[in-house]
């Protein structure tokens, strides 16, 4: 699956045991990560929030893109605001998620 973050094109990868670092990922307990070298989106698939943590990396995209300076606290204060707006509203429904779902 493809996601558009301004112009840029990141291919989305719900991968099953990423957070368990069974994929190489180096870090352990990492729920998702946005590699902008590679243009890729990882989130580990499976976890019960994670259009959360897709909404978590979305963010630490478009603040990189118009050169905002956020904390990683200030993202993590963000996503979780946003997404519980998207979800009390039903909004989550056409929002990616992993296979599993």
């Amino acid at each position: 699956m493809k996601l558009k973050i301004l112009s840029y094109e990141f291919d989305l990868i719900f991968e099953k045991g990423f957070a368990d670092n069974k994929s190489g990922n180096n870090i352990r307990g990492l729920l998702g990560h946005i590699d902008y070298s590679n243009h890729q989106i990882k989130i580990d698939s499976g976890h019960p929030e994670e259009q959360g943590i897709l909404l978590h990396e979305i963010l630490h995209g478009v603040a990189n893109y118009f050169s905002v300076d956020l904390s990683e606290k200030d993202v993590e204060r963000l996503s979780e605001g946003l997404y519980c707006v998207l979800k009390q509203n039903g909004m989550l429904n056409d929002f990616p998620k992993g296979e599993n779902e």
